[in-house]
């Protein structure tokens, strides 16, 4: 039996072809957003949380919205470095029901990056990380809501078109601060903020890297994360019309079976970048707190600080009942797995069954015997770290 590893179901809307490399749509004055932002301090809001040491509050100035001047909450810090060298940075954005938050912002700042992590719905945070009500509306900001798929013939004034705004001028505040290798900064996002890091990464070419978390294109194949959106919003904010336009490293990280941003459509996705790698996780949980797995940093320290990656795959093969990937290491190994269902494509995302099984791992190779049950399988390396990357694999026929 051969398998396509292109070879995945659609849903009944037409399927979208993703633009091309620089064909991205050109809703933003780059320019201007690459420039550095009007900053003001955030000395009017108390909270009843403690705040991490080298973390600020600052508010920056947002783009206008439907006619309106706005503005956004960040928490900003820059550590020292003990040998008095700049220090790489770190973008931080949150996912739908999420704000900045300090706690994020902190553990990264302890390690030694400088990092800002935005609201990008003109709130503010109440509590230090997610939470049921982890925010509030911000006190004369504007009047953003992250309403996904209206205004499409006023793109501007849609959420998505200002959110990206919002990262990118964050971006462009960190990297202008005193101590900061404005050269080394990577961007991560969960879920929404995953989605967010996917367009982000294609609009500005000055990130070193980007890891997105769960948020992936294709949406309009993904009724569960974008309902009823019209093609035009698609056409307009859909990763897919950006991923072919990045051109930094790129490490995508989700679940099998996760309920927002489904496998056949982000498996796609992973694969329009041209310096991209994966790592699917089969039982790796949605959420802030799930949201940052040792992919995430091990991928940004190894382009941020010229530490070890991970394994990276050089190629694979799905023939003669063997799925097989060569790959590079540069720290040490551990296994590798083969992880599959049985399930077919009618059995919704959520509901499959996946397992894991171990597989051959030479220095060089990792392969394994594909069950006969099997209906979608993909190969995983797993390093000694504690993280791991995938293979596509194959999906169904």
């Amino acid at each position: 039996m051969e398998y396509n590893v292109n070879n995945f179901p659609l849903s009944p809307v037409p399927a979208q072809q993703p633009a091309r490399g620089g064909d991205y749509p050109k809703l933003w004055d780059e320019e201007a957003l690459f420039k550095i932002p009007t900053v003001m301090p955030a000395t009017d809001i108390s909270f009843d949380f403690e705040i991490p040491e080298g973390i600020q509050p600052v508010y920056l100035e947002g783009l206008p919205h439907n006619g309106k001047a706005t503005r956004f909450f960040a928490w900003v810090g820059v550590p020292s470095s003990p040998d008095g060298k700049a220090v790489p940075g770190i973008v931080l954005v949150h996912g739908g029901g999420g704000t900045a938050f300090s706690r994020w912002a902190g553990e990264w700042y302890n390690r030694g990056y400088a990092v800002i992590a935005m609201d990008t719905v003109c709130h503010r945070p109440i509590t230090p990380f997610e939470g049921t009500n982890c925010r509030v509306k911000l006190d004369g900001a504007g009047d953003v809501e992250m309403n996904l798929e209206t205004d499409a013939d006023t793109p501007m004034d849609n959420w998505v078109a200002y959110a990206v705004a919002t990262v990118i001028k964050s971006h462009s505040y960190l990297r202008s601060l005193p101590g900061v290798d404005a050269e080394h900064i990577g961007i991560t996002g969960i879920s929404w903020g995953g989605f967010l890091t996917n367009i982000t990464s294609a609009v500005d070419k000055r990130f070193k890297v980007a890891v997105p978390v769960y948020g992936c294109g294709y949406l309009g194949e993904s009724p569960e994360t974008v309902k009823n959106a019209p093609r035009r919003w698609l056409d307009l904010f859909d990763p897919c019309m950006f991923l072919n336009s990045v051109t930094c490293a790129i490490m995508f990280v989700n679940s099998p079976k996760d309920h927002a941003y489904f496998w056949p459509q982000w498996l796609r996705s992973s694969m329009l970048p041209m310096h991209s790698q994966r790592s699917c996780r089969k039982d790796l949980y949605h959420s802030h707190e799930s949201g940052r797995p040792k992919e995430v940093e091990i991928t940004i320290d190894a382009y941020c600080k010229n530490t070890p990656a991970l394994p990276e795959i050089l190629s694979e093969s799905c023939a003669n009942g063997m799925l097989s990937a060569d790959y590079r290491a540069f720290a040490p190994v551990e296994k590798a797995t083969i992880v599959w269902t049985a399930d077919d494509s009618t059995v919704p995302n959520t509901d499959r069954k996946w397992q894991e099984d171990d597989a051959e791992l030479t220095e060089t190779t990792a392969r394994a015997t594909i069950p006969a049950a099997a209906r979608a399988a993909y190969l995983c390396i797993h390093d000694a770290r504690g993280a791991l990357v995938s293979t596509c694999g194959f999906g169904w026929e």
